[in-house]
């Protein structure tokens, strides 16, 4: 089993559930947009096509006049992970890059500071450079749990359902009563159209962790799809009783869906 303590674990996979709840926002805004003001029905309504976030692009380097010399860190690679997850937790993503990248540079086989170089990527958009930094992990450790779902969010992101799909269930082969991660593997059904096989995925999350708060904006998501108003209703206002503070994109999306529903 891999050497990630369960604080760092859990703190790790967290940080990114916003990424999966984005996801869940964009299909009902495209629903909302396509038909107004009923919700739509599963079999009239494709999922979205949901491209990679955004990155500014920047103007090509000037041709260099001499050789480039990459200078390589030199250190303690243990001193630049803990750095650069400092940074990281700070939500500092562009000073914890080149520690991490530094610690991975020196001991390559160090599988802790290559996932939460993976997680710097993830937060910076980066989601191919974290896709391979995930996937070298589990090329060591094929147990780590958490790359396993960090990866299988990164395809999420990639709109790579299928592949999403199968790290989640590698993660909770490994441990079943991950309540987020059963979470995740929800929003890989509902990008894939599987709504019977993601609402019960949110069930599980929620049994697993009542307090939880995505899992019921992901019930929400599958009520309001299937016309369900009264459940629908009662699940985004769950959702607004469990921290919504920590996503305030989610908060404002689903008192927006509330608004419309009891409006309807």
């Amino acid at each position: 089993m891999n050497s990630l303590n369960q604080r760092d674990r859990h703190i790790s996979v967290r940080s990114l559930l916003p990424c999966v709840v984005v996801l869940l926002i964009m299909l009902l805004s495209a629903c909302q947009k396509t038909v107004a003001p009923s919700p739509l029905s599963p079999s009239s309504t494709p999922l979205p096509t949901l491209a990679p976030t955004a990155t500014v692009a920047l103007p090509p380097p000037p041709t260099p006049t001499s050789p480039i010399v990459q200078v390589t860190p030199t250190g303690d690679p243990a001193a630049y992970l803990a750095s650069g997850k400092a940074h990281l937790e700070a939500g500092e993503t562009a000073q914890a890059i080149p520690d991490l990248e530094a610690a991975v540079l020196l001991a390559p086989a160090l599988l802790e500071a290559r996932f939460f170089l993976g997680n710097a990527y993830v937060a910076s958009g980066r989601f191919t450079d974290a896709e391979t930094q995930f996937q070298a992990v589990l090329e060591i450790d094929p147990d780590y749990l958490a790359a396993h779902s960090n990866l299988g969010v990164v395809y999420l992101e990639m709109a790579r359902a299928e592949d999403a799909q199968a790290e989640f269930q590698a993660a909770l082969a490994l441990d079943e009563t991950d309540a987020q991660v059963q979470y995740m593997l929800g929003v890989a059904y509902v990008r894939q159209g599987q709504l019977e096989a993601a609402r019960g995925q949110f069930e599980k999350a929620i049994a697993l962790d009542p307090e939880l708060p995505e899992p019921h904006f992901g019930l929400g998501t599958i009520y309001y799809l299937v016309q369900e108003k009264e459940k629908a209703i009662e699940a985004f206002e769950t959702f607004l009783s469990k921290r919504p503070a920590q996503d305030p994109v989610a908060e404002a999306e689903a008192r927006r869906i509330l608004t419309l529903l009891k409006g309807q």
